[in-house]
C-alpha cells in the first residue's frame, strides 16, 4: 500500500527516508547555528539529546559535538 508505494517512488521506506532527512538537517543546522544538540534534536523531532546523538553517530560515524568541531572552519583575519 503506501509504504511499498512511497518506497517505489523515493528509492527508501518511509522511516529510513525519515532517519535521512533528520540527519540530514540536524547536520545542517550544527554546521550553521550555535543551538545546542539538545536543541537541534528536538528540533529534528528526537525526544531526547541522547536519542539523537546514537543516531547521529550510528549514521555518521562521530557524536554530534565532535562532528560539528571538525565541520567549522577556522576564521582567517
Amino acid at each position: 500500500a503506501l509504504h511499498e508505494r512511497f518506497a517505489e517512488l523515493v528509492g527508501q521506506p518511509p522511516m529510513q527516508y525519515l532517519a535521512n532527512w533528520r540527519m540530514q538537517r540536524g547536520a545542517s543546522l550544527l554546521r550553521e547555528t550555535n543551538a545546542t544538540v539538545a536543541t537541534i534534536a528536538l528540533e529534528v523531532g528526537y525526544d531526547s539529546e541522547a536519542a539523537f546523538a546514537r543516531a547521529f553517530k550510528r549514521l555518521v560515524g562521530l557524536p554530534p559535538a565532535a562532528w560539528r568541531r571538525n565541520q567549522r572552519v577556522p576564521r582567517q583575519d
